[in-house]
């Protein structure tokens, strides 16, 4: 008896943010090149990161009980600690991804 190969479905493309769509574009458009060499492109990468002097730093936040429950919530959903998820926040606001409304 064979098994007939099943096809994963893909995610509608709306479910995708533009940096992503825009990925998907590229493939389509066969505007991507394989790296050549990708240790070598791994290790460039590394270095530019420890150039960066990317050093972590702890800090307090008071938050309100509920507001806390709420990111812990969303966090566990998205299969992430809290923390990380609060922390990627923060530099998305940082980067100019995404914008506060007050």
């Amino acid at each position: 008896m064979t098994k007939k190969a099943v096809q994963p479905s893909s995610p509608p493309v709306e479910d995708f943010d533009a940096e992503e769509q825009e990925l998907l574009l590229a493939i389509d458009r066969n505007e991507l090149t394989a790296v050549v060499n990708m240790e070598s492109e791994i290790a460039a990468m590394n270095r530019n990161v420890r150039a960066m002097g990317q050093k972590l730093r702890n800090i307090n936040l008071r938050l309100s009980e509920h507001d806390l429950r709420l990111i812990k919530h969303k966090a566990a959903i998205n299969g992430l600690p809290y923390q990380t998820l609060l922390a990627s926040l923060i530099k998305q606001y940082a980067t100019d991804r995404i914008e506060l409304k007050l």
